[in-house]
Parts: structure tokens; sequence; C-alpha cells
């Protein structure tokens, strides 16, 4: 599928680039890099979103310093620079123990929660890949008690998953009704990128049934290596060929500075829906119908993801 390996070759350019002056002797704090540059998606319209993590807070303060110094170069490679709110950018920083901590609390806002889950199933380490391993796994640790039982899903896993999936579709209704945010563009990524990105959390969290709580960490980590479009292809095969071929094609669409334009002057008014739109929106459609398809016939009906995703 020629636009998701031409997507793949120009993210992987990019990490190597970013990965190169980037380069840190200091084991105490990760930078991961998100969006579609860690899923291997992205184009020349794409921007970077970053988050970082640190043994403490002199360790993000360290890894803040280290960021403010390299501004430019990252620039330079990317072109474009991360949103300064939300999860990324100046703010999108925290301890180890505040990565581990206070899960579902008080204080577990939707940057928090966009981080955590982003590091899981998109993230990709730009320094200190030995740490960024370490975090990954330690947080698996958290999901995944060691008194599961085999044939138990990682629930405590999946729910938060469904959890940020359903907060980024709330989300989406504020940023573009109340901040009064584009529409059109944050819609047909919200039908792809964004509920691909849920779907494959959600098959790699099914194939932890039948594993003893050990295998289930080793196994999530396995697959949270891989981007969700290599998660997908190593559960299902060829199974997933439907599928990818409407991604493949919503990947070529968005790589296009001028249908980027375009989608971001449509509005919910119907009036405004272009026929490039509407074509995008019918196969979205077709892509969760797919999906959903995949699902079934991977896991059974007996399987317990179907239960899961449901009650």
């Amino acid at each position: 599928m020629e636009y998701i390996q031409t997507a793949k070759e120009h993210s992987l350019q990019k990490i190597n680039a970013l990965r190169g002056v980037l380069a840190s002797e200091d084991p105490t704090f990760s930078i991961v890099v998100g969006g579609s540059l860690a899923r291997g998606e992205a184009s020349d319209e794409s921007d970077i979103d970053y988050f970082f993590f640190g043994d403490d807070q002199a360790s993000v303060n360290r890894a803040t310093e280290f960021l403010r110094s390299k501004e430019s170069d990252i620039a330079r490679i990317v072109g474009k620079a991360p949103s300064a709110d939300g999860a990324f950018g100046a703010g999108g920083c925290e301890t180890r123990l505040a990565l581990l901590t206070d899960i579902g609390g008080n204080a577990d806002e939707n940057s928090k929660i966009t981080r955590r889950i982003l590091f899981l199933l998109e993230g990709a380490w730009l320094t200190s890949e030995p740490t960024f391993t370490q975090y990954r796994r330690e947080v698996l640790m958290r999901y995944v008690s060691e008194h599961i039982a085999a044939p138990h899903l990682t629930r405590f896993l999946l729910n938060d998953v469904i959890r940020y999936y359903r907060t980024i579709c709330v989300d989406f209704e504020f940023k573009t009704v109340e901040k009064q945010k584009e529409w059109g563009l944050r819609y047909i990524k919200l039908r792809y990128s964004r509920q691909f990105l849920y779907f494959s959390g959600i098959m790699a969290i099914a194939q932890t049934v039948g594993l003893t709580p050990t295998a289930k960490v080793e196994r999530l980590m396995e697959l949270f290596e891989q981007t969700p479009i290599e998660r997908v292809r190593t559960i299902c095969g060829s199974n997933a060929d439907s599928a990818l071929a409407l991604y493949d094609n919503f990947l070529e669409k968005i790589s296009s500075p001028e249908m980027r334009r375009e989608l971001n002057s449509v509005t919910q008014n119907s009036v405004t829906h272009t026929h490039a739109f509407k074509e995008l929106q019918s196969k979205g459609r077709e892509f969760t119908d797919e999906l959903s398809k995949i699902l079934n016939g991977t896991y059974g009906s007996r399987h317990p993801i179907h239960r899961a995703l449901a009650f």
C-alpha cells in the first residue's frame, strides 16, 4: 500500500534525524515522540508531538533545559512546533512517580491520561531507549495485577484505553463547539487515525487472554513496540487488508496541503461539506465496519473482549 509505506519511510527518516540531534547520555529522563511521527504515518504536513518523563523533578528540569537548547534543531528537522498547550509542548512532562500514580484519581486530567495512553499505544523514544523501555514496562506492570488469572483480560488497562478514547471524542465536541476550532480535519482524523489507534489497543489487550501476568506484560511490550499498523498486521495478517486499504487512502488525502485546507474549511453545517469531505466521511463509515469485522473475525463470540467492550 503506497501511502502507508511512504509515510512509514518519511516518519523513520524524521525520527532518526531527531534521535541524532537529541542524543543524550542522561539516563534519568526519556523524551518521547507521539502523533503521526511515532505511528509511522507522517508527511510534510505533520507537526511534532512530544512529551517526557524523568526519574524525579530534577531530571524533568534537566530534560526541559535540554529541549530548550535543541528547539532550533527540532524545528529544522520537523518544520513545525508542537502545540503550546495540552499534553504536548512545554507542559508535556511529569516524573516517574506521577506517571505511575493517581490513575483514575482527581489529578488524572485529560492531558495526563493522554500522555499515559499515547505513551503506551504509539510512543517512540527520542532519548534514552533503556529508560523509555523501563518506564513503559513499569506502567504496564501497574495495569496488570500479579493476581490476575490467565483466562482474564487486563481489564484495568482496557478500561483506561476506552476512557481515553471516549474522552477525546467528547473533547472533540468541546474544542469545535465551545472553543470554535476547525471542525472538518479534526472530524476526519477522529474517524480514522484516532479510531485506528484505539482499535489497535483493543486488539493488543485481547491478546492477553490465556497468559500469566508476567506473560501478559511481555506480550503487551512486544505489541506496543510496533506501530498501530504493524500491530494490527501482526495480530490479524491479511484479514486487515480491506481496512488498511481504506486507511492508505486516508493517509494519501491528508498528506496534501490543499486537502487539509479544504477539510479545515468544512464545518458541522452540511452546506459546507465538500465532495472530498463527503467521500472521506463515507469511506470512514466503511472503515469502521471493516474494523468491526476484523475484531469479530479474529476473536470469536465467546472471547471475553466482546463482553468487556460492552459492560
